[in-house]
C-alpha cells in the first residue's frame, strides 16, 4: 500500500513542480526577489524557493514590493 501511495504521488509531485517553476517565472517577470536570505543564489533559484515557500503557506510577500528609485 505504501508503494502504491508513493507511485501515485509521483504524478502529483511532477505537476506541482511544473506549477512552482511556472509561477516562479511569472514572479521573475513581475519583480525579482532581492531578499537577503537568498543573496548567494541566482534569480531563478531565488524565485523558485520563494514560490515554494508561498505554496507551503509562508505568506511574507515582501519580495513583491516594487522598489522605486526616486531620483
Amino acid at each position: 500500500m505504501i508503494i502504491s501511495v508513493v507511485f501515485d504521488l509521483k504524478v502529483f509531485l511532477l505537476f506541482f513542480s511544473i506549477l512552482i517553476v511556472m509561477f516562479s517565472m511569472i514572479f521573475d517577470v513581475i519583480n525579482r526577489n532581492e531578499a537577503l536570505e537568498y543573496q548567494t543564489m541566482n534569480h531563478f533559484t531565488r524565485n523558485v524557493l520563494t514560490t515554494l515557500r508561498l505554496s507551503l503557506g509562508d505568506f511574507s510577500p515582501d519580495f513583491m514590493l516594487i522598489q522605486t528609485n526616486n531620483v
